[in-house]
Formats: C-alpha cells, structure tokens, sequence
C-alpha cells in the first residue's frame, strides 16, 4: 500500500517477539533481520562507518550520479551531494 498517501508518519512498536536470541549467538543471517536479545551493556566503542562510495539516484528523472568516494566528515553532515 502507499502509506505517504494514508498517512505522513507511520509508528510501530512491536511487542511479544517469540523468539529471544542470545549477543553470542548472533550470526550473518541475523543481518537485515528484527531480532530481540537481552542482555546487559558493559563497554562500548565508536561506530565506525564502512561506507566508501555513493550513488544518487535522482527522484525527478531517475538519472544516477556518482560514484562518490564518502569519508567521515561528509557523513556528518545533512546536505546533500550539492552542498
């Protein structure tokens, strides 16, 4: 369904996920996945971004720009490509 149609802003809280995985047991196929885990945080450490190239597609003529080589200081920030 288009939902931009119905509504601007859609929440969703899921609550009873069946399945409770343990923070060792997480594994490749738990990637793109919703997963509920319990646990207790003890240390953390700076997310590093892996994004080392872009591509824009555009909205109004789907033309595709790039490839744009992405480093730490423009994911910072929130312009686009043109600044």
């Amino acid at each position: 369904p288009s939902y931009g149609a119905i509504q601007d802003e859609i929440h969703v809280r899921v609550a009873h996920m069946p399945i409770l995985d343990s923070l060792r047991a997480l594994r490749r196929t738990h990637l793109d996945t919703l997963i509920k885990i319990n646990g207790v945080v003890t240390r953390r450490s700076s997310v590093y971004p892996q994004l080392k190239l872009a591509y824009y597609d555009c909205i109004r003529c789907k033309y595709t720009l790039g490839p744009y080589r992405v480093d730490e200081s423009s994911m910072m920030s929130s312009s686009g490509p043109d600044g």
